[in-house]
């Protein structure tokens, strides 16, 4: 390493945040389509990573939406999930919802940590905040926003078979009730690389 080599990177600023890249079919040596995500800068962020089953659901049900606290534990209550059970979680008050969408028959089993990663048909997410104009605050929380990237990226999980159908699903939802940024130092905006097996998306959305 020359002295310039080293000159550059002492000079590089230490960086806190999330990287996502994307590959299409096209830049792969076998055809699949990639997305990466590191979830990077939190002090005390929850790193576990859980599986939440498929469900059946009765006619009229309501999907609670919850606020997103990334900080562990970020959900405390009944999802179907064990970790996520109040007596694994002693001391940590229930998650309470800011409000409710309606429920839909079948919801998809998928993995997620603090967003939703991948689902059993396939549709991936990466995600890194990013900067925007505008902000927003959640209902209960200064303001009137219902969704954050968080609840986005489990609705896509939970309903949509495609990345295709994942972006216009999280589009619409942030459209009709309302998005709220992270309000920290990368900014108010989202981004998230959304794929499948066969197609690869950038989805942007900011409040407004």
């Amino acid at each position: 390493m020359g002295p310039f080599a080293a000159l550059v990177l002492l000079a590089a600023p230490f960086v806190s945040g999330c990287t996502t890249l994307i590959a299409g079919r096209g830049a792969t040596a076998d055809g699949s389509v990639m997305a990466t995500h590191s979830d990077d800068g939190e002090s005390g962020g929850d790193s576990r990573v859980v599986k939440v089953p498929a469900m059946d659901w009765v006619r009229g049900s309501k999907r609670p939406i919850y606020y997103a606290t990334e900080d562990y534990p970020r959900f405390v209550g009944e999802r179907g999930v064990d970790a996520y059970l109040p007596a694994n979680n002693p001391g940590a008050t229930p998650s309470v919802p800011i409000g409710f969408i309606e429920q839909v028959n079948h919801t998809f089993g998928y993995y997620e940590a603090t967003y939703g990663i991948l689902n059993e048909h396939q549709v991936g997410i990466g995600e890194s905040t990013c900067s925007a104009v505008f902000g927003a605050s959640a209902k209960g929380h200064g303001g009137g926003a219902l969704f954050s990237v968080d609840s986005l990226s489990r609705l896509a999980m939970e309903r949509a078979t495609t990345a295709r159908e994942a972006v216009a699903l999280m589009g619409q939802m942030a459209e009709e009730g309302g998005f709220y940024g992270a309000n920290a130092f990368e900014g108010t905006g989202e981004s998230l690389m959304v794929i499948d097996p066969s197609e690869g998306f950038i989805f942007h959305v900011l409040p407004d």
